[in-house]
């Protein structure tokens, strides 16, 4: 058995064995549709075999990620199993701080001077700078309202994931370990006093 996180599950079944495409095997168009299948085809369903997935004709995935589908199918709904699928499929996370820049400020020593950078030959090339991420110092571009949705959309998927990992999973090759993800991860060392 392999140990993995839902994160990892979710995207090992959706993008490297395609169980939403071969799932679909023999439906009509407004079928497709209607289930949210309508995207393009995975281009591994063609032949090739991926981990005992799909090998041309009626493509057959492996078990495991038809039970993962079934999960996700049984717990999930509308927007929140759009998100779920569509991130699985993407290989990829919600955005919950789209366009952050964080910004960079100069390195100072204890006199309050800027620390100065030197090439090999003793030349002046610059002062240090670092990051400024424990000062917070970070640019989004958004408005409060749109980095408060994007958040949200961050916690609908997260919550979703978290509770797919729970799941009574009766897998015969992978065992779910944790979610993958963090709830919140913008609190992260905030701490609040009691």
């Amino acid at each position: 058995m392999k140990d993995v996180t839902m994160v990892w599950l979710l995207e090992w079944a959706y993008r490297v064995q395609c169980v939403l495409e071969a799932s679909d095997q023999g439906m009509t168009q407004a079928e497709r549709f209607e289930r949210g299948l309508a995207g393009p085809a995975c281009p591994l369903g063609a032949g090739p075999r991926v981990d005992g997935g799909a090998q041309g004709g009626a493509a057959r995935c492996h078990g495991d990620a038809e039970a993962v589908h079934a999960a996700v199918w049984a717990k999930t709904s509308g927007p929140v199993r759009g998100l779920v699928l569509h991130h699985a499929r993407t290989g990829g996370m919600p955005d919950w701080y789209p366009g952050a820049e964080v910004r960079r400020v100069v390195v100072c020593k204890p006199n309050g001077k800027p620390e100065r950078i030197y090439d090999a030959n003793r030349n002046f090339v610059g002062v240090k700078t670092r990051e400024a991420v424990y000062q917070g110092v970070v640019d989004t571009g958004l408005c409060p309202d749109g980095l408060a949705l994007a958040r949200d959309s961050w916690v609908i998927w997260a919550d979703a994931v978290r509770r797919l990992s729970l799941h009574d999973w009766r897998l015969s090759e992978h065992r779910v370990v944790a979610s993958g993800v963090l709830l919140r991860p913008w609190q992260v060392g905030q701490h609040k006093a009691a």
